[in-house]
């Protein structure tokens, strides 16, 4: 179980070193950084306990920590799987290095309950594709 959480916590690291060497922050006409969508899947973690569902697992950290980066406009969506073994958060971040960070945030992944994969998520605007 250590070796996957040091597995992930690698895999963090990378992630982050690969997309911010390939990446610059994004500037908007009027001088502000553009925001970035990414998603972060989360998985059971090393702490995770076994035959327990995402509700009954010790997430209670990891819930007020959505709720708050939600309430700082962060994050976008987020909730569980429907087979209850982890869940995905869509959230906002400048660059990769702060999305990496916030989610090594997370009260859930600091305690290894869950580990996550993060990726850069471009958003198709489906509507412009609509004949009017």
């Amino acid at each position: 179980m250590q070796n996957l959480f040091l597995l992930s916590a690698f895999s963090l690291i990378i992630f982050s070193a690969s997309v911010v060497s390939g990446q610059a922050q994004v500037k908007k006409d009027d001088g502000q950084t553009a925001k970035l969508t990414f998603i972060a899947i989360y998985s059971p973690g090393p702490s995770w306990i076994k035959g327990k569902s995402v509700q009954e697992q010790p997430l209670k950290e990891h819930f007020q920590y959505m709720v708050n980066l939600f309430g700082k406009g962060i994050m976008k969506f987020a909730g569980p799987f429907g087979n209850a073994d982890g869940g995905a958060v869509v959230f906002e971040a400048p660059d990769s290095m702060q999305a990496a960070a916030t989610i090594s945030a997370d009260p859930a992944v600091k305690s290894g309950v869950m580990v996550p994969v993060i990726r850069q998520w471009e958003l198709v605007q489906w509507d412009k594709y609509l004949k009017k």
